[in-house]
């Protein structure tokens, strides 16, 4: 252990006293040079001296100084591997995904289900987990959790999660989204609808009420949802052309656009169009506001809420309150039984494509199958002579192609 002081002079007038210590710092056998500058209040060599030989000690028994030229460098490297191995938690990840979501302009009602579904299921089992580790094996620990959640539900989870890591992905290469696979949502086997009684039912008992029967009937009769039915202004009510524009959604008193993104137009039926002609045009909005919730809290832009409507007048009638998507369902049902072409009822309901409008209501179409059996069997009590055979179909066939007749 040596040392060996010196004086520096700075152009400023300054002068300070630095030291080049030669030792071993622990846990080394070699010695090593460390250049160090004394502070400001030693003066005489004597005294840089003395500075230096308790800065040898030190680095002896403590270790390479932090303020060295390759102390930096060795903890520049130590940070930027640590930086790229680090994977947070899903807690620490989840205000990233939360202002990601905002940024898309995901629409309110969408982030508050998202958020949501984070906080009261996803937290609790993958919080203070590293993105890193979830595998499948968490996954179905989710869906064993949510066991007597609904299918929808638990889907919205499983969707969450999936976005979540897909996120994480991006900024951490070392996230794998495993396999997420949804659970099976037989819609089409539980839908929920009223059968022309029902709804017949609902409509007698709100007669004498217009402003509650138009409330009822623009989600029975035009198929919109609850939130658009809330969102309706008389500037998207054309009562010449008989339609209306459906091009905002509701949510808490703010308007938003429609669940598809996009608006779309459904022609009026006879008694919607004239109630309709018959409520009075007090402001820009179709149905009255109404300045209490069913809380008892004020919100903006409130009308009198469809489910509670559906909820007395069920009660009133006797028939089961199926809350107020049933209505939708039951739109798009009659139609579909009544011969509506499908791709018409997509369009009128603001599905995406009419994939969507099958896979949910045409398996609920009751007595379809028995009305083609009935088909077939007419087909098949036709006479011989009449039913074209195949044979006659290629006689004809090669006939027209010869020009004959």
């Amino acid at each position: 252990m040596r040392v060996k002081a010196r004086q520096r002079h700075y152009p400023d007038g300054r002068t300070v006293w630095t030291a080049d210590i030669h030792v071993a710092p622990t846990g080394s056998q070699e010695p090593e040079r460390f250049r160090v500058t004394a502070p400001p209040t030693v003066t005489t060599r004597s005294g840089a001296e003395r500075w230096a030989m308790d800065q040898a000690r030190r680095i002896a028994a403590e270790g390479r100084p932090r303020n060295t030229r390759r102390a930096r460098e060795t903890r520049a490297q130590r940070e930027a591997a640590a930086r790229a191995t680090y994977v947070p938690t899903l807690a620490e990840f989840w205000p990233v995904f939360v202002e990601f979501i905002h940024a898309e302009r995901r629409k309110p009602n969408t982030i508050e289900s998202y958020t949501s579904a984070g906080r009261r299921k996803l937290l609790p089992i993958f919080g203070t987990m590293r993105l890193d580790r979830v595998t499948e094996i968490d996954v179905q620990r989710l869906k064993v959790s949510m066991q007597a959640a609904a299918p929808a539900h638990v889907n919205l989870a499983l969707g969450v999660l999936s976005q979540v890591l897909k996120l994480a992905r991006t900024h951490y290469p070392a996230v794998v989204v495993p396999t997420i696979k949804r659970v099976r949502n037989l819609v089409s086997e539980h839908l929920r609808v009223y059968d022309q009684t029902q709804a017949a039912a609902l409509v007698r008992v709100l007669l004498g009420r217009p402003e509650r029967l138009t409330t009822l009937l623009l989600a029975l009769d035009a198929g919109l949802r609850a939130q658009e039915v809330h969102a309706l202004r008389w500037s998207d009510v054309d009562l010449v052309r008989g339609e209306l524009l459906v091009k905002h959604s509701l949510f808490r008193g703010e308007l938003t656009t429609p669940k598809s993104g996009r608006p779309r137009r459904v022609p009026l039926t006879t008694r919607l169009a004239g109630l309709l002609a018959e409520l009075g045009r007090g402001s820009e909005w179709v149905l009255p506001r109404s300045t209490l919730t069913k809380a008892g809290s004020r919100l903006a832009n409130a009308p009198l809420a469809l489910d509670y409507i559906l909820a007395s007048a069920a009660r009133t009638a006797g028939v089961p309150n199926l809350r107020p998507h049933a209505l939708r369902h039951t739109f798009a049902t009659l139609l579909l039984a009544a011969g509506a072409a499908l791709p018409s009822v997509s369009r009128m309901l603001g599905h995406a494509n009419v994939a969507v409008t099958a896979a949910v209501y045409c398996h609920h179409l009751a007595g379809q199958d028995q009305a083609a059996i009935a088909r077939l069997e007419a087909f098949i009590d036709t006479p011989v002579s009449a039913a074209p055979t195949t044979g006659t179909l290629v006689s004809l066939a090669e006939r027209r192609a010869r020009g004959g007749r």
